[in-house]
């Protein structure tokens, strides 16, 4: 199988660049070749310019702009269409002119009206940077977050809870490897999402890491995941799930669970092979 040249278009937000967490164009794979450009928001892909490449891929992520010209097809990865009308209305508007619609978690009909295929292509993990090898679990809670109000106010009540029952907590952020890092050496991590209708990243990457996921509500994607991953509403429930987990071990075997699975289902490796397969059925290439 010849690998297709692929033209990676994101932005220059540096999650996107330097410390970029998302595992997709992560490592080699047999599939595919490819080179990043990055652009700022304003942005023109004139399809002429990439006459060299078999295909051009646009992240949806940070900056925004518009797809022109005749020659290479274009595919539009939407990822953030989810977070409010807003972000679906600019990303819905950019998608005319795509010869192909990515949706990592939006309703699939949303999109359909444009007349251009619609498939789904989820996120995936660099199980090369998530994973179980970064030593001994020497924390028992976890979390990791940029702040907000709400997100501030679980912070302080699990040090609350950790501080009485004796556990180990840390928080915070984490820059660099130092974020795979601490989500490893957990029991239990928790995610407080920005969005209930927003499958975040840090969902498989916890995961991969090995560890007990406690979440506030997020959309099913897998619904094998979500037998996994244990979700919470309020403190009062988070805090009963974390010292019955502690207390029984049953975040060892959530932690195991989700490791295999996303290992088998969502690496880059496998979302490689789903877009050779995509690409073949809806472009012909």
């Amino acid at each position: 199988m010849k690998p297709l040249k692929v033209a990676v278009i994101h932005s220059y937000h540096r999650e996107q660049t330097s410390e970029r967490m998302h595992g997709a164009w992560s490592y080699p794979v047999p599939e595919f070749t490819w080179q990043r450009a990055k652009v700022s928001d304003g942005y023109t892909i004139d399809r002429a310019d990439y006459a060299d490449y078999d295909f051009v891929l646009i992240e949806d992520s940070h900056a925004l702009g518009t797809i022109v010209g005749e020659g290479t097809p274009v595919g539009y990865w939407v990822g953030d269409s989810v977070i409010s009308e807003w972000h679906y209305d600019i990303r819905h508007t950019q998608a005319g002119g795509a010869d192909l619609i990515l949706l990592t978690q939006d309703n699939l009909e949303r999109f359909t009206d444009i007349g251009k295929p619609v498939r789904r292509w989820m996120m995936c993990i660099d199980e090369n940077l998530f994973h179980t090898g970064y030593g001994e679990k020497t924390t028992d809670v976890g979390y990791f977050f940029v702040g907000n109000t709400e997100r501030r106010y679980y912070d302080w009540k699990l040090s609350a809870l950790c501080d009485r029952k004796g556990y180990k907590y840390q928080s915070g952020w984490r820059d660099g490897t130092k974020y795979p890092k601490s989500f490893t050496r957990c029991r239990i991590n928790v995610n407080v999402s920005h969005n209930p209708g927003n499958f975040s990243y840090r969902i498989l990457q916890t995961l991969a890491s090995g560890t007990c996921l406690l979440t506030t509500p997020v959309p099913e994607l897998d619904p094998d995941a979500a037998k996994i991953y244990t979700t919470f509403s309020n403190v009062k429930e988070l805090n009963k799930l974390i010292i019955d987990f502690l207390k029984s071990g049953e975040w060892q075997d959530r932690g195991q669970r989700g490791y295999e699975l996303v290992q088998e289902r969502h690496t880059w490796s496998k979302r490689a092979t789903q877009l050779r397969q995509i690409l073949n059925e809806e472009l012909g290439i």
